[in-house]
């Protein structure tokens, strides 16, 4: 069994990426073109820049540059079925939308009871 210090661990509730420096040839993922693919550390400089050759089967290998905090050392959770749908949730927090999609009833039908000829829930 191994054991390591919380200095030498990254990841929520210990060190961030943005406090390392990546090596070259460090595997990596970044966003290109709303997709999630994998890439290779070219160059860290001290400016937290990082250059990166993409790797991905379908796509042409591509040399990219990208800010420390939109690099990260782990492929994304997001299932693959998913990758695709981009949900814009400003437009769901615009009242004017949800309004449209959905009709406010202004009364509460209740269903009459046919066993007593009158209201269910109420008495008289």
């Amino acid at each position: 069994m191994l054991e390591y210090r919380n200095k030498d661990i990254v990841g929520p509730g210990f060190r961030s990426v943005s406090s390392l420096h990546l090596q070259e040839g460090q595997k990596v993922f970044i966003t290109l073109a709303g997709r999630e693919i994998s890439g290779y550390v070219i160059r860290h400089d001290a400016n937290d820049e990082v250059t990166v050759r993409t790797q991905n089967g379908d796509v042409t290998p591509q040399t990219v540059n990208r800010r420390l905090q939109e690099v990260r050392l782990l492929e994304s959770r997001k299932s693959a079925r998913l990758m695709d749908i981009d949900t814009d949730y400003s437009k769901m927090a615009d009242p004017v939308l949800a309004e449209k999609r959905r009709a406010i009833s202004s009364c509460i039908d209740v269903p009459s009871n046919p066993r007593y000829g009158i209201r269910a829930g109420f008495s008289t």
